[in-house]
């Protein structure tokens, strides 16, 4: 392509033009190649509210990786639900696995400097990573929650692993209400019990300890949790669905749920939120102002 000046030649490809000794070359930006258009990263998109094609017209973005497995059947969730009984996933959670996927991943980097940071994940755990487990004693609360939420009694909480990737710990679904450990037995005596490395280990049922059912109304009910490293439990939100609508608009930025603990957002993920997401950042800052 010639400009009107004679002497001048763009181009994107240098290696197909040749400089004359009365002619300089301008060699321009190659643009950023389309997106893979494929099924599985369409419907990824829509369940995710755009947040890869958000991502895609963003110039620091790199490497955006997707994940996801097929959703499940109902009876396959029937089954989770029988070995677990009495305890029920709540009616997003068996719908979304049911008729969307069975777990996703959408995971990206960013550049900066010519250098490829990770930045964040959106994460959910497939079926089969979901295990139930009991609480331990070493477990504590933070000291402040929002005024509408009622500081659980955790000898009679049981959690489900929602995110057992996440770098802060393992994201939970908490039940309020007591489970009969001989309920979560998997067919050997014992029971799923999270450690302090986040890694499950096997505890042998105590038939004394086994609590009695409250109230089976609210079994299905939960709420979800962080669980961090140091063993505190931080309030998240009141469902699943809040919670991936939460982990969108965070863009899954690394640390986001530290917005909801005493100790707030670490200064790089703020840095990161600002850059990305700013809107959101505000709304995480005011926060503690309105709970």
């Amino acid at each position: 392509m010639y400009s009107s000046d004679d002497n001048v030649t763009t181009t994107n490809d240098i290696s197909t033009k040749e400089s004359s000794p009365n002619k300089t070359t301008i060699l321009l930006p190659k643009p950023k190649p389309p997106p893979i258009q494929t099924q599985q990263r369409y419907a990824l998109d829509r369940v995710a509210l755009g947040i890869i094609t958000y991502l895609e017209s963003l110039d620091e973005c790199q490497d955006i990786s997707i994940q996801c497995t097929k959703e499940i059947s109902s009876y396959e969730i029937s089954l989770w639900e029988k070995r677990y009984a009495p305890l029920k996933l709540p009616a997003d959670v068996k719908k979304f696995y049911s008729s969307v996927f069975n777990g996703f991943s959408i995971r990206w980097s960013g550049e900066f400097s010519d250098q490829i940071t990770p930045i964040g994940e959106i994460r959910v755990n497939s079926m089969d990573e979901m295990k139930v487990q009991m609480v331990p004693d070493i477990y504590s609360l933070p000291s402040y929650l929002p005024a509408d939420v009622i500081p659980p009694n955790l000898s009679t909480c049981t959690l489900i692993s929602l995110d057992n990737r996440c770098p802060l710990g393992n994201v939970v679904l908490l039940y309020r209400n007591p489970i009969s450990f001989t309920a979560m037995a998997n067919g050997s005596g014992t029971v799923d019990v999270l450690l302090t490395d986040n890694t499950l280990a096997n505890t042998p049922l105590i038939a004394a300890q086994s609590p009695s059912i409250t109230n089976i109304d609210t079994l299905d009910t939960p709420e979800v949790w962080l669980i961090t490293p140091t063993c505190q439990l931080i309030y998240i939100c009141q469902s699943f669905i809040q919670y991936m609508r939460l982990m969108i608009t965070h863009l899954g930025i690394f640390q986001w749920q530290l917005a909801f603990s005493d100790d707030g957002l670490p200064e790089l993920t703020s840095q990161y939120l600002q850059l990305f997401c700013k809107e959101r950042l505000i709304i995480d800052k005011h926060y503690w102002l309105h709970v």
